[in-house]
């Protein structure tokens, strides 16, 4: 029996899931749902490449390393948008006890939807498995959350039958292209997990040996620890090394936007009270199991979650190449602005945001990430935005969102590495004789002249900037620079 009517109705009997039906027909898909069976077809996985001339630790880039993470059941309102950065990755999470709500009963109806849906608009999907609460965990803990029903995981009873239901997940979804699999999501949020890190631990190395037993090229990743530990962990790691004005300044710039959630610290007294209070100790408890499961190769991709300042980037980066293995691949499945109170709507706010955007895409790549996924796409409807999205709740596109194209079409198929020069900070994106650089200086900086046809710079808006035999004066507003050079030459435009 076909299950594309009750996926169009919202209440797919596993997934919970609202995809118009419009939008399925919009996609071709309505004609191809399935309740069972082989999920069918084949996909080759988007071409991985070296970033070239990269100072840092030896890491695979992806030919399209801008995505987006975006709601289903609004899709339709800003479908062009997501079209226009098709090439990227996406992600979707979905709980076993949504798939398989009694033993023996799968339902694959609405992650099948996902994944063909997902592949149609022409992005790579990435799936995060999520055990959730129901009869596999001895009984519900706690109510279902959202539009979208999510529980709260548990320690599965059976691991075996954990394992055999994630091989299921990887055997179902190989043909399709899938090749990367979360376990679990930021487990250190204690409405995403009521186990122990022990118990983590442990099912990331049975979730592991069951993907790679249905594909070895498959690849894992960790839950992805939430934002705001982040900022904790610094200061910490600095405290710890005697370094007490950098720690709460770390901390004090990491929490700007975070309000009362994060109380502000003036001293270093008051920075050691905040770390050991129950929530901020969890988090670093699940982010050291985290680390600990990484040294000893239990998963083969960190995942980066990451929401703050875009000036703390660098510090971020110090912070993960000191407690983590050189060789470890970085991805930023989640990625993108959070604030307490409403983000302005018009005006020089989201001229100040549009920076920002390309601030933080362009850093995180430079430092190392070998994906960015931005989230959320579009802003909700008629409830407060505490994540910026990159289109507004009525579907048009904010500057925000025209920069981060700009930034996926000079990404796309390209090889990148970082770019700095004293205050000068940026990237650069290289496709044989021609790279587009992405360059902003917060103290003023002045790039060297060039009589090169064919150079050009621009504002993040697509406005001419004057280039001449002066220079081009660099500000806190980044610059698109395009020269016909490599991209090794390039960069070496600002040093």
């Amino acid at each position: 029996m076909r299950r594309c009517d009750k996926v169009a109705r919202g209440r797919p009997p596993g997934g919970r899931l609202t995809i118009s039906l419009s939008l399925l027909l919009a996609l071709g898909l309505a004609a191809g749902c399935t309740s069972g069976g082989d999920a069918g077809g084949s996909a080759p996985t988007p071409p991985s490449k070296e970033i070239q001339s990269y100072t840092g630790p030896g890491i695979q880039g992806t030919a399209s390393p801008i995505g987006l993470k975006w709601d289903w059941s609004t899709l339709d309102r800003y479908l062009p948008f997501v079209k226009d950065l098709a090439g990227g990755a996406t992600f979707y999470e979905f709980e076993w006890c949504q798939v398989e709500p009694q033993p023996g009963q799968l339902d694959w109806g609405a992650l099948d939807q996902v994944v063909r849906s997902s592949k149609r608009l022409g992005y790579e999907i990435m799936l995060k498995i999520r055990v959730g609460s129901c009869w596999a965990t001895g009984g519900r803990r706690g109510e279902e959350r959202g539009d979208k029903r999510k529980t709260v995981s548990a320690m599965p009873q059976d691991l075996t039958a954990y394992q055999a239901f994630a091989r299921a997940v990887v055997e179902r979804y190989r043909p399709l292209g899938v090749r990367q699999y979360a376990i679990e999501n930021e487990v250190n949020a204690r409405n995403f997990w009521d186990g122990s890190p022990q118990q983590y631990e442990q099912l990331v190395r049975l979730g592991a040996e069951a993907v790679h037993a249905a594909d070895p090229k498959a690849e894992v990743l960790d839950s992805g620890i939430a934002s705001p530990i982040y900022g904790v962990a610094i200061a910490e790691r600095l405290l710890a090394q005697g370094r007490e004005g950098e720690a709460v300044a770390a901390y004090q710039r990491y929490y700007a936007r975070r309000g009362s959630q994060y109380e502000r610290v003036e001293t270093a007294a008051e920075l050691r009270s905040m770390l050991g209070r129950d929530l901020v100790r969890r988090g670093l408890d699940y982010l050291a199991a985290t680390q600990r499961l990484a040294r000893q190769k239990a998963f083969d991709v960190y995942q980066l979650h990451f929401y703050e300042p875009w000036d703390n980037v660098p510090a971020l980066f110090e912070y993960l190449r000191a407690t983590l293995p050189s060789t470890l691949p970085i991805e930023g499945w989640e990625v993108g602005m959070f604030q307490r109170g409403a983000f302005d709507q018009e005006g020089e706010d989201q001229q100040v945001r549009a920076g920002e955007a390309a601030k933080v895409v362009s850093l995180l790549l430079a430092g190392g990430a070998r994906r960015v996924v931005w989230l959320p796409t579009a802003a909700p409807d008629g409830a407060e935005e505490l994540r910026f999205g990159l289109v507004d709740a009525g579907g048009t596109t904010r500057q925000a969102g025209e920069v981060v194209k700009r930034l996926a079409a000079a990404a796309e198929g390209a090889s990148w590495r970082a770019v700095t020069s004293g205050d000068t900070s940026g990237i650069a994106f290289g496709r044989a004789k021609q790279t587009v650089l992405v360059l902003w200086s917060e103290q003023g900086a002045t790039i060297p002249g060039t009589a090169r046809s064919g150079a050009k710079a621009s504002t993040l808006s697509g406005e001419s900037v004057q280039w001449g035999e002066a220079g081009l004066r660099l500000g806190a507003e980044p610059f698109l620079v395009s020269v016909p050079l490599g991209l090794d030459e390039a960069a070496r435009l600002v040093r």
